[in-house]
């Protein structure tokens, strides 16, 4: 106590602080102490946010008159005691009761104490967690602006203390208390950003879900106008129709109403080419073919591996004919009578070279993964006929785990100049018709449009949120089309 009354006394900031720099005993007991006065408050505020989708406004009221209460009882509890009353002994208390003077004076100098401090702390509730909400996914980033939430908590916590001092007296008489709060403000800044970001994700999400329905709402509307024989009216009647449903699509930071963006970012899909069937006989043969190339190259190379065999078989099978049974034999070097070509032959004789030794080897059933991956999901969807693949799911980019796969459409150009980047769903189906979604990105510092993200295989826009979140920990995201 002695420690914390030359800290409330001291004759400046300055002296405050060199105080509770070398007390710091006394500042952890009160900083402790702040987050058990205002811990019931804290928790009526989080039931409040989790009730409300985390509004700022509900939040800011419920901080206001919490506050208030904890400030208004304390500053009575401290008046009655100044008066030489001892709430805790009952002959003293029915004398304190009594003492209407006394009493009108301690509810006085609580509502003058109360309503500054539960002004600015509603102030500081509204404002927690804007902050931290806007970090870039970097250690740098995050920890500088939740230091930067501290030190705004803390500045309302003190400037609070000031003005309810000002507004007692005229005057703001003990230096040392405004430093005493702005550090008590310190415990419960920290519960505060918390509930603070958590409502600041929720608004987000809840705009983004507001932004679908309007898009989801313009479709029906397109659908309904749209005439349903549209093929005998005229161009320019279902043209009109489709302006119209557009025109009613909420608006975007970088796309004029009635735009459609998909078609800037995706290139219109073709008409799939259908490959020739053949007929039950046909095929057999064709099998029969391959298996007989296969078994021919296998025995000619025996150390060869069999993703080598598979891009060998279409370069060699018109070059062989077929060849009457030959009797077994041991030597793998007896030349077979094949016409191959000198190129697949070359390759397929020629070892593989070891890799450098700071550079090791991958698996072989783990090649070509890319290729594989995008061109079977680029079958039903030729308008993605140009995937490159570079990362799977698990693997590293810059630091951040992927959780899908990530690559980009080869021959396109996005706003930063770069082909358009694709995230693909690591549960995709192929076979499944699920919407193409655009993110619009914004720049994580000014919030201006940077470039597009395309994603590929999810079924709807919660998904996509949640998947950008994953990414990129929500930082930077704008609008979403599909």
């Amino acid at each position: 106590m002695r420690q914390l009354h030359e800290i409330s006394n001291a004759e400046s900031l300055g002296d405050a602080i060199e105080l509770m720099v070398a007390y710091p005993e006394a500042v952890a007991q009160v900083t402790v102490s702040s987050i058990g006065r205002f811990t019931p408050a804290l928790a009526a505020t989080a039931g409040v946010g989790a009730a409300t989708g985390g509004a700022t406004m509900p939040l800011m009221a419920s901080t206001f008159m919490g506050s208030l209460g904890i400030e208004y009882a304390a500053t009575m509890d401290e008046t009655i005691r100044e008066a030489g009353y001892d709430p805790e002994d009952p002959r003293a208390w029915q004398k304190a009761v009594s003492d209407q003077e006394m009493l009108d004076h301690a509810k006085e100098r609580g509502l003058k104490r109360g309503i500054p401090i539960a002004a600015f702390d509603a102030i500081s509730m509204g404002l927690a967690g804007k902050l931290l909400a806007g970090a870039k996914p970097t250690a740098t980033s995050i920890l500088s602006r939740s230091a930067g939430e501290l030190a705004q908590q803390s500045a309302a916590g003190a400037a609070g203390e000031a003005a309810a001092q000002y507004v007692e007296t005229g005057d703001i008489e003990s230096i040392g208390e405004v430093a005493l709060e702005g550090v008590a403000e310190l415990g419960p800044g920290v519960i505060e950003t918390a509930i603070g970001y958590k409502g600041a994700k929720e608004q987000a999400l809840r705009k983004l879900m507001a932004e679908q329905a309007g898009y989801d709402a313009a479709r029906r509307e397109g659908d309904r106008l749209l005439t349903p024989d549209f093929e005998v009216k005229s161009l320019e009647e279902n043209e009109n129709a489709i302006d119209q449903a557009l025109a009613q699509t909420p608006p975007s930071p970088d796309v004029e109403p009635g735009d459609r963006p998909i078609d800037e970012i995706v290139p219109p899909a073709e008409e799939p080419i259908e490959e020739a069937q053949l007929d039950p006989d046909e095929q057999q043969a064709e099998d029969e073919a391959n298996a007989w190339v296969m078994q021919q190259l296998r025995e000619r190379f025996p150390d060869a591996s069999e993703e080598e065999l598979l891009a060998a078989v279409e370069v060699a099978k018109p070059k062989i004919e077929p060849q009457p049974a030959q009797p077994e034999t041991t030597d793998t070097d007896t030349d077979l009578d094949l016409d191959l070509d000198e190129e697949a032959v070359e390759q397929l004789d020629t070892p593989v070279a070891a890799p450098p030794e700071d550079q090791a080897s991958e698996p072989i059933e783990e090649t070509g993964w890319a290729t594989a991956t995008a061109t079977e999901y680029a079958t039903k969807r030729p308008e993605f006929k140009d995937l490159i693949l570079s990362f799977r799911p698990g693997d590293d980019r810059d630091g951040e785990t992927m959780p899908h796969y990530y690559g980009e459409i080869a021959g396109t150009e996005d706003a930063d100049g770069m082909a358009i980047d694709v995230l693909l769903n690591k549960d995709y189906n192929a076979d499944e018709e699920t919407p193409v979604f655009i993110v619009n990105q914004l720049d994580w510092d000014s919030g201006e449009f940077r470039q597009h993200k395309v994603f590929a295989g999810f079924d709807d826009v919660w998904d996509v949120e949640q998947s950008y979140a994953d990414t990129w920990d929500g930082a930077g995201m704008g609008d979403v089309f599909n």
